[in-house]
Parts: C-alpha cells; sequence; structure tokens
C-alpha cells in the first residue's frame, strides 16, 4: 500500500511544496551482512513529509532547500516498532545560487544527513549510531556560446564522516564503517551540439 498527497503553492517566481505519504512494505530485500546472502525483511512502515522551497531573493540570488522527516519501521516480527537499519529519519539540503555575470554561476549547497542505525542492528540495542553529519559543496560554471567550463570541489571542508556501517556479528561492540570520500576537485569542459 502506498499512499501520497502533495501541495505546492507558487506565488510569482518562488515554489513551496509540501508532500505526506505512508507506505506499508512487504517482501522488502535486504542484504544480511551475517549469512552473505538476500532476505526478505519483516514486514516494515515508512511515512514521512518532505518540503521544498525555492526563493528568488534578488535578480542574481536564489535560495532553495529541501528537508525530509521520515520513519522506517519494523510493522511484525521480533523487531516490530523498531527503526529499520541505515535509513535516517531527517535530511536537509539548502543551496545558494549567485548569477555572477550573464553567463558565470557561483552555487553553494550543504547537505545533511541525520543519524542512523547501523546496519545489522534491527534490534537497535548496538548502543551507538551512524554519526550525523553536513558536507558543504562548491560549484563553479561559466557558458561560452556552446562551450561550457566547470570547477567543482565536493566536500569542500575535508569532513571525515561515514554513511554506511554494519554492526559486527561475530565481535560486541565492534563495527565496520565505509568512508565517504574527502574532499575532491572535478575541472569539466563540454561542448553543446
Amino acid at each position: 500500500m502506498d499512499l501520497q498527497t502533495g501541495l505546492t503553492y507558487s506565488p510569482g517566481r518562488a515554489r513551496l511544496s509540501a508532500n505526506l505519504y505512508y507506505m506499508r512494505l512487504k517482501d522488502e530485500i535486504h542484504y544480511d551482512p551475517a549469512t552473505f546472502s538476500n532476505v526478505n525483511l519483516d514486514p516494515t512502515r515508512r511515512y514521512g513529509l518532505e518540503l521544498s522551497a525555492r526563493l528568488p531573493v534578488t535578480a542574481r540570488l536564489t535560495l532553495d532547500g529541501d528537508f525530509t522527516y521520515l520513519r522506517a519501521q519494523f510493522r511484525h516480527g521480533p523487531n516490530a516498532g523498531n527503526d529499520v537499519p541505515v535509513v535516517p529519519r531527517t535530511k536537509a539540503r539548502v543551496s545558494a545560487r549567485w548569477k555572477m555575470a550573464e553567463a558565470a554561476h557561483l552555487t553553494a549547497t550543504a547537505r545533511y544527513m541525520g543519524s542512523k542505525y547501523f546496519d545489522n542492528d534491527a534490534a537497535n540495542d548496538f548502543g551507538r549510531k551512524i554519526p550525523a553529519y553536513t558536507l558543504v559543496d562548491m560549484k563553479l560554471t561559466r557558458q561560452w556560446h556552446h562551450w561550457q567550463a566547470g570547477l567543482r570541489v565536493n566536500n569542500l571542508f575535508d569532513r571525515r564522516v561515514y554513511d554506511y556501517g554494519v554492526r559486527s556479528v561475530f565481535t560486541p561492540g565492534k563495527y565496520n564503517a565505509y568512508p565517504l570520500p574527502g574532499r575532491s576537485v572535478t575541472v569539466s569542459l563540454s561542448r553543446s551540439l
């Protein structure tokens, strides 16, 4: 079962939207690190709220962002009522786009990911979670006729974070974490035909 409803409001050049949803899932496939095989999770439910906004502040500056609140819980089985691992309750993004010149733009984006239970912790009793984090990215683009050049810096402040981790089934209190990349710089040049 999947129920969704939403509302969008566009006063002038701004845009605001809100969406509510509720899902009841069964036979959701999950990789079990303890048995090294795919299994069906006990039935789950996911419900939440998604908000987004786009606001032209001036002719040259536009702000936009979104926020998600999500609950993912087991409906039946030994973990009924517990959170589904590796699903954060909150996440958000805020972005500012500055039109520096007619064909040049600078964009700064901050992304927040809330804390979540480790994989293999359906009982929610490990005693720790994958920590919340915020990353900032920057992008500069310039257009010349049919050419576009870009400079992108992901994880601008070189934060050392991880987005996924697995609770050990063999050693109590231990886990494996898979870090996200540190700062990276990408230069691009493309041509449209």
